[in-house]
């Protein structure tokens, strides 16, 4: 069963069921960018499914854009552990935009 029919059974009033899936969508993107920053002195962050997940972010927080530029251009740092502590600081920003967005 899919996860919009569970939630279409669910009989409790207001709009959590709503909030359930961009929710957990934004758990996921804040999970992947984790992983691309941990990985990124060996891999390259900036790919298709981080750049995915930081458009998903950056639509949903204040200075989103600019927020997403940031973490592109620390992507790029030609020194590994420089790299991931850019990436860390900027995702430490996102991560407090989104819990911000969401009223935390």
């Amino acid at each position: 069963m899919d996860r919009k029919q569970q939630l279409s059974n669910v009989a409790f009033g207001g709009d959590w069921s709503e909030a359930v899936e961009p929710g957990e969508r934004t758990a996921l993107c804040l999970l992947r960018l984790a992983e691309a920053v941990r990985n990124c002195q060996e891999e390259d962050p900036a790919t298709p499914d981080v750049l995915e997940a930081l458009d998903w972010l950056a639509a949903r927080i204040s200075r989103g854009a600019l927020l997403r530029s940031a973490f592109l251009k620390a992507a790029q740092h030609p020194i590994p552990e420089l790299r991931q502590s850019e990436l860390w600081r900027t995702l430490r920003t996102i991560r407090s935009l989104v819990g911000e967005a969401a009223g935390r």
